[in-house]
């Protein structure tokens, strides 16, 4: 997601930023368009509109799919201010406030968005990577100063999202992410080990994840499947098995055997 350039800010402040920051009758399709169609303006731009975006998130005058893409610029002009060097910067929390006063379906939204920096993020996620990796950028301090921490808040469809992350951080990250997640999760119709938790799988390095850290991998498990979710889980079996076969000691345990029974194989 990039911004758009535009080459007379005066002509923009009058024609298009006084009617979205105003109490303007055009005010809301401007922000209906702006959010759909256009992109993360330049830094100024973006300091001005950002409280009335944020302000926007729970709106019912928006539809949907603006205020989703609303959330995507906040997210990622949050992951810009945290480089090194940023002309962007956001209030956290008032990015933290607007996603609370949002609905389920927002907060969905941004845990989808958020669990997206992570796709392919592993072999970065190395002791000897020169590159830094997006879990010690952005992973912790998402959670420590964005996402809301009321339990009420919380949900199966922002689980079902957050869940995937500890999968795609890497060895070096997996327990911390897992430990960081842990309390956002709530249970969440699983269907396979490998699509809602990127483990499962020998050839994507999930069963390494596994192997290494099997109690980490247990407690994220025990905390997503429901024991009385109606179907199956694939590849829970083979998991399970790695478990058990790097810590015996969890062979007994009570999450081992609640989950067995929804082992597809």
């Amino acid at each position: 997601m990039s911004y758009f350039s535009l080459a007379d800010n005066e002509w923009l402040e009058a024609i298009v930023l006084t009617p979205m920051t105003a109490n303007f009758p055009e005010g809301e399709r401007l922000w209906e368009a702006f959010a759909k169609y256009g992109q993360v303006p330049p830094p100024e731009i973006w300091k001005k509109l950002e409280p009335f975006a944020l302000r926007r998130f729970g709106s019912d005058k928006l539809s949907s799919d603006a205020r989703n893409r609303l959330t995507e610029m906040a997210i990622v002009v949050w992951s810009w201010s945290k480089e090194a060097v940023s002309p962007y910067s956001i209030s956290s929390t008032a990015l933290r406030s607007a996603l609370g006063l949002g609905d389920d379906t927002i907060r969905a939204h941004a845990a989808w968005y958020f669990q997206n920096f992570f796709r392919g993020s592993k072999a970065k996620a190395s002791e000897d990577s020169t590159e830094r990796d997006p879990w010690s950028q952005l992973g912790k301090a998402f959670f420590a100063e964005v996402w809301p921490l009321e339990p009420t808040l919380q949900s199966p469809k922002s689980a079902n999202h957050l869940a995937n992350i500890p999968g795609n951080v890497g060895e070096l990250h997996f327990v911390e992410a897992v430990d960081t997640i842990l309390p956002f999760l709530r249970t969440f119709d699983v269907w396979s080990v490998s699509l809602e938790f990127s483990l499962g799988r020998e050839e994507a390095g999930g069963l390494q994840l596994v192997e290494a850290y099997p109690e980490a991998t247990l407690r994220l498990l025990a905390a997503s499947i429901s024991p009385t979710q109606p179907h199956r889980v694939l590849e829970l079996g083979t998991v399970l098995d790695k478990i058990v076969a790097s810590a015996p000691a969890l062979q007994g345990d009570a999450r081992v055997r609640v989950l067995r029974r929804l082992a597809h194989e």
